[in-house]
């Protein structure tokens, strides 16, 4: 499998079609949370700053412990899951990076082999291409709320097949929100203004490669002008 990228603080449960407002479809993302709660404090390692020396693995597959020094290589995650498939593409580091240091505990999550979620994935040129500052802001622990609400913009608790998409609003969270609009049209598909430009299988669900970064209009970021 491909090389390995550096991690630095710098810088099916149900195959349902999309979600609209109202269509009641709490249940599933709660306990979605739950699970990836549950993870967050089991094991006494998930969670916690990892003590794997810079430049070095950790021993398990499954430790996805936040580090500002963390290298995620082939290795890292359980074979096949939809962080391995990230990790090993190579045009995910930003994602990858947000999720290690802002929400571990989703991390986890996405490495349960049953078919988990649905992630929609800004490309590393998505994210190079928002304003100046955007990024460090995204990478900075004390926007830690902010950049977990774009996270969450970025995921589904269940898996959403291509056959499925439909245009109309997308809710996100248990009560709805946020609320993203697809728009399905000759065969191709957005996510707001965010384009799907390919969609890789992973074991436990499904990564639509997006060429934009959702859900940022719905945060401050401090230390973006």
């Amino acid at each position: 499998m491909p090389g390995s990228f550096e991690v630095t603080a710098e810088g099916k449960a149900d195959q349902g079609r999309p979600v609209h407002r109202g269509s009641g479809r709490s249940a599933p993302l709660l306990a979605f949370t739950c699970v990836a709660l549950v993870l967050s404090g089991c094991g006494g390692e998930t969670g916690s700053p990892s003590t794997t020396p810079a430049g070095t693995t950790a021993d398990r597959s499954d430790d996805v412990s936040a580090s500002p020094t963390r290298i995620f290589t082939a290795d890292t995650f359980p074979e096949g899951t939809i962080p391995d498939v990230l990790a090993t593409d190579g045009r995910f580091v930003t994602i990858l990076r947000m999720l290690d240091l802002h929400d571990s505990a989703l991390l986890s999550f996405l490495t349960i082999s049953h078919e988990t979620g649905t992630v929609f994935a800004p490309t590393d040129e998505a994210f190079a291409a928002l304003p100046s500052g955007t990024v460090d802001a995204l990478l900075d622990l004390r926007n830690n709320l902010a950049a977990r609400s774009v996270i969450g913009s970025h995921v589904l608790p269940y898996v959403l097949r291509s056959k499925d998409f439909e245009t109309g609003p997308l809710g996100m969270g248990d009560d709805g929100e946020p609320v993203l609009h697809v728009t399905v049209q000759g065969g191709a598909f957005t996510i707001d203004d965010a384009e799907v430009i390919e969609d890789l299988e992973a074991v436990n669900g499904v990564v639509y490669v997006v060429d934009g970064v959702l859900g940022l209009d719905l945060v401050e970021l401090e230390g973006v002008a």
